[in-house]
């Protein structure tokens, strides 16, 4: 570490030569930029959006052709120690996504409740699912007058599987020192303030975005139709060892639930409860959301 930034102090004060052969590359070093766990932007409400609304995310995945890179001098050669060649650098790769990635969902859960991610592009149950890319780039260097910018592209995609509406969220960071005490203390000072920057515009793009606004209200309007559940019960004892269509001494059987919701909205978290003052029997089965003209069915043995 103490070498590093003797290098460093070398490399803001001395005439550095890159004339020549190129400089090796020595090693590539991913530097995630972390924000802290509990981070939230100001930009969204203190109260949820949403508490019904079913969000899918498709989180971004890191690509080193996507992110913000330079070289870092390591090792140089002369006689001058005021004019020096480099001849060996590391390759740093500033790695936004996975930050963002990590962070997205929980920002998003504060607005939207019942936020999943999503390994796909397509989610049956999802009211609209978010697909999230990001880029970084770095510019104008040598320091101190570079700058870091982050974008992160926002896809709003409808239950049905059209696209909605795009956006963009930006942030930028200037470099402001021609020295720092490594490249990760680099990466931090100029990654977080650009990657907030970019988490507070979702934010506000999520709340004010026209296109999203309204078709999140017509989703609500959806959700607030009242539902009508008809319940039908099946029993099957076919794989008993006396499949007789009665429940014998010592026999297992199979209840089959069937929930139709006959009304004009659905129906959030049905639970079907299953009681009996002689048999052993789950209390309760899960069986999530109903749609309206949508039947779910279960097993209960």
């Amino acid at each position: 570490m103490h070498l590093r930034v003797f290098w460093s102090v070398l490399l803001a004060c001395a005439t550095v030569s890159l004339s020549g052969a190129a400089p090796k590359l020595r090693n590539t070093v991913v530097i995630p930029v972390a924000l802290p766990l509990d981070y939230q932007p100001s930009s969204l409400p203190s109260r949820p959006i949403d508490n019904e609304l079913r969000i899918g995310i498709v989180t971004p995945t890191f690509d080193a052709a996507k992110n913000a890179t330079w070289n870092s001098a390591t090792r140089f050669e002369g006689n001058n120690i005021w004019a020096l060649t480099v001849i060996e650098v590391d390759r740093i790769i500033l790695n936004f996504a996975e930050p963002i990635a990590r962070t997205l969902p929980q920002v998003l859960r504060r607005a939207f409740p019942r936020t999943e991610l999503l390994s796909g592009n397509t989610c049956a149950t999802c009211d609209l699912i978010l697909r999230v890319e990001v880029h970084s780039d770095i510019f104008d260097l040598p320091r101190p007058h570079g700058r870091v910018t982050v974008t992160a592209v926002i896809t709003a995609i409808a239950s049905d599987g059209t696209t909605l509406t795009s956006f963009s969220a930006e942030g930028t960071c200037r470099i402001t020192k021609s020295m720092y005490w490594s490249d990760n203390t680099m990466a931090r000072a100029i990654g977080v303030p650009a990657l907030k920057q970019v988490l507070e515009q979702i934010g506000t793009s999520l709340t004010r975005d026209p296109v999203l606004s309204t078709y999140i209200r017509r989703k609500e309007a959806e959700h607030a139709r009242p539902s009508e559940l008809e319940t039908s019960v099946a029993f099957d004892d076919t794989g008993g060892f006396l499949p007789n269509g009665r429940l014998d001494a010592g026999e297992d059987a199979t209840l089959h639930i069937t929930v139709r919701n006959r009304g004009t909205g659905p129906a959030f978290r049905v639970r079907v409860h299953v009681a009996s003052t002689t048999l052993r029997v789950p209390a309760e089965t899960s069986m999530g959301d109903v749609p309206a003209g949508a039947a779910r069915s279960v097993d209960v043995p």
